[in-house]
């Protein structure tokens, strides 16, 4: 099956139905962004956290294993995976975030 990428802001690269999806080392900062501004929701109680990163998770096209299996093969690559990390934390710091 054709690996079809969606649109938008960062979503996911998903492949067909039932495989995992590719994610992108932008689209995992994207990813890894959005649920760092739920950190930042001193208003909002577990519940609300918990749907918004179901949520975050449903707008990338990805499940939380997806996430970890991308996080698992950056760690393959510890250099790799430190600069994919440190956009993470830069696009956190710039946001105010």
């Amino acid at each position: 099956m054709a690996v079809a990428c969606l649109s938008g802001s960062g979503a996911a690269c998903a492949a067909g139905a039932g495989k995992t999806p590719v994610i992108s080392d932008s689209t995992f900062v994207e990813i890894m962004y959005a649920l760092a501004q739920l950190r930042h929701r001193p208003d909002a109680d577990s519940l609300t956290l918990v749907d918004q990163r179901r949520k975050t998770f449903e707008l990338f096209n990805i499940t939380p294993d997806d996430l970890e299996k991308k996080s698992l093969r950056l760690a393959e690559d510890p250099a790799h995976a430190t600069a994919v990390w440190d956009k993470v934390r830069r696009k956190v710091a710039t946001s105010g975030g």
